[in-house]
């Protein structure tokens, strides 16, 4: 029958910096073992070393894909990975060296969360978890008084860090779940979900992600050029080789260069020429495309930056986009500062036509219940509203005022 195994650790790691020479930032590499085979752990259990080694090769191909995430985990984590907790993402796993122990090798994120499991490991430990499932037979172990519970079948689901240094065994960890409510937190299942409750996170997420992405295609991009000015020196040395052989050759045989025939040296190198162009071009190639990618990325970035900042005026100033004067004044903004400019030149005019609507004086008589209905303008409220800005505008631009007849011939084209 299998069981749901989770193991607590609490082993040395390090941190390591590298400095991307390309763009000068600094990434931060975290690495130490993560499990010991064939000896009893805290909970009295036991993973034999070839056990061990098959679970580790079935997640291998998800942590090389980065698809595993380490947590800093809270009392629910057992219930399922999370992007508010996550603490890095997981680069490499060892099978169990001759010290018993396997390797973990990560990167952590550039986010809160991240930030704060690098301060705790510069000053002190933090546990390292695993999680997953296997079949439990009670054995005796070589070495060791009683019987022990020894894993079959394993199957490795997740490597995470413990941040509270009081749970020292994984058993306290599952108790502290079931009676810990206080703690629980909101697991949110769509990544709109995530983008509506929490913007600060969703905008890091997506920066950190955007960031990854560009670092990645710059080192590609970095590759390809270093590969094609190597291609050109290797032809550039290559020709000077055999112009320098040529010049021995007939300084020795002179005459044997009065007629001049292809030689299979010749030949070769025709073909070595041909073979260096066509690389050098395929490499200009993957230049272009990579250059393309990246500006791609780019335009997404500030194209996503100035829609979102669009929404937030619209939430904060409903009444601006009402007006019909203004409709479609962002079309031609293709930066978040260029509406920002735009928003604030055309608030600025309604600001000041709203200083400027007067309203009329009482009359000094008695208002009869006929003389106090107002008279009908031929506006709606709205258009009323649109009328005063559109006059506003023109006046602006020294142009006459209109009538409120011409406009409404104006709103009918």
């Amino acid at each position: 029958m299998r069981k749901d195994l989770h193991e607590i650790e609490w082993l040395d790691c390090k941190i390591e910096s590298v400095v991307n020479e390309a763009n000068k930032q600094t990434s931060y590499i975290i690495s130490g073992p993560f499990m010991k085979a064939d000896v009893p752990n805290r909970n009295g259990r036991v993973y034999k070393r070839e056990i061990s080694n098959s679970a580790i090769a079935k997640l291998r191909p998800m942590v090389q894909e980065r698809r595993i995430r380490m947590l800093v985990d809270h009392p629910e984590f057992f219930s399922g990975p999370s992007l508010l907790n996550t603490g890095a993402v997981l680069l490499d796993i060892t099978d169990v060296q001759d010290d018993g122990y396997a390797y973990y090798k990560a990167k952590l994120v550039d986010t809160t969360v991240g930030k704060e499991l690098k301060a705790i490991i510069s000053e002190s430990k933090v546990g390292v978890s695993t999680r997953g499932s296997g079949e439990v037979r009670e054995e005796e172990i070589v070495g060791y008084e009683g019987k022990y519970d020894v894993i079959y079948d394993w199957e490795l689901s997740s490597i995470d860090f413990v941040d509270d240094p009081a749970v020292l065994d994984t058993e306290a960890y599952m108790k502290l779940q079931v009676e810990s409510k206080k703690r629980s937190s909101v697991m949110f299942k769509t990544v709109e979900e995530i983008k509506t409750n929490c913007p600060d996170l969703f905008k890091q997420i997506v920066e950190s992600t955007t960031t990854d992405v560009k670092k990645e295609y710059e080192t590609k991009l970095q590759e390809a050029e270093q590969k094609a000015k190597d291609t050109a020196q290797s032809f550039s040395d290559k020709a000077a080789e055999l112009d320098t052989l040529v010049e021995s050759i007939k300084k020795i045989f002179p005459d044997k260069f009065t007629v001049i025939e292809e030689s299979a040296i010749v030949s070769e190198m025709k073909n070595t020429i041909s073979e260096h162009v066509n690389s050098l071009q395929k490499a200009n190639e993957e230049v272009d495309a990579l250059k393309k990618q990246i500006k791609a990325i780019e335009d997404a970035h500030v194209k996503a930056e100035r829609d979102n900042y669009i929404e937030h005026l619209k939430a904060v100033d409903a009444e601006f986009f009402t007006l019909n004067a203004f409709n479609g004044c962002f079309e031609n903004c293709t930066t978040k500062d260029e509406v920002q400019t735009v928003y604030e030149a055309n608030s600025a005019i309604v600001a000041e036509m709203k200083a400027k609507i007067i309203t009329p004086s009482p009359a000094r008589t008695v208002q009869t219940d006929e003389s106090s209905e107002a008279k009908p303008t031929g506006l709606t409220e709205e258009q009323r509203k649109d009328f005063e800005a559109r006059n506003l505008q023109r006046r602006r631009n020294g142009l006459e005022p209109w009538t409120e007849s011409k406009y409404l011939e104006f709103e009918r084209k």
